[in-house]
């Protein structure tokens, strides 16, 4: 064999490994880029609904349910679940009563506030009847918030998880007793600024 097609051979082999070795690089590259990007619009994604909250906040003889949007857009398609736990001084009583509080919207920059010394109206579910608590003490447990964020995605915010709503799954908690209320509505003391896990 000639020397020069052993050399021509020789390059063409160094050539081929040259670019495989390249390529392979090259989609290394290029699945760190894509997964940069999904990564990204991730947290682009959350951006405005990391900035809405709910948590509860303790005080003698109950504790205050507190939803805000700390956003300068609002967030619409809002719902507000929680229960009631009651102390029930008598049998006539019930000892949980469940809200579902379905809101159009909360505000750009507003909190919501549901204090259960005010939560005294109550309904069993197929009755008009509404009926009303004492002074029983009583506390919010079991809150979730589902809402829709200013891309048109849904979101279910737990008080320490921001979720969608495959991951959060359903939530339905049936006491037969169904509450109504009327939230403190104020404006939020920081305003885009957010401090919600997710």
């Amino acid at each position: 064999m000639h020397i020069g097609a052993v050399a021509t051979v020789l390059g063409g082999i160094g050539s081929v490994i040259f670019t495989g070795v390249a390529t392979y690089y090259g989609a290394e590259t290029a699945q760190d880029q894509l997964e940069q990007s999904r990564q990204d619009a991730d947290s682009k994604s959350r951006s405005h609904a990391s900035l809405v909250t709910l948590w509860v906040e303790g005080y003698s003889g109950g504790h205050a349910l507190h939803i805000m949007n700390r956003s300068p857009d609002p967030v619409n398609a809002v719902s507000a679940h929680f229960t009631l736990q009651v102390s029930a001084r008598d049998s006539s009583s019930p000892d949980m009563i469940v809200f579902n509080e379905f809101l159009r919207d909360i505000p750009p920059c507003t909190e919501l506030i549901y204090d259960p010394k005010t939560l005294k109206k109550y309904q069993k579910y197929d009755e008009e009847k509404v009926k009303e608590l004492g002074d029983a003490p009583r506390w919010i447990n079991n809150q979730r918030l589902e809402f829709t964020d200013r891309y048109g995605k849904d979101w279910v915010r737990l008080q320490s998880y921001l979720l969608s709503p495959a991951e959060a799954g359903p939530w339905h908690i049936d006491t037969g007793w169904l509450g109504i209320a009327r939230p403190t509505v104020k404006k939020a003391a920081h305003c885009g600024e957010g401090n919600g896990s997710g």
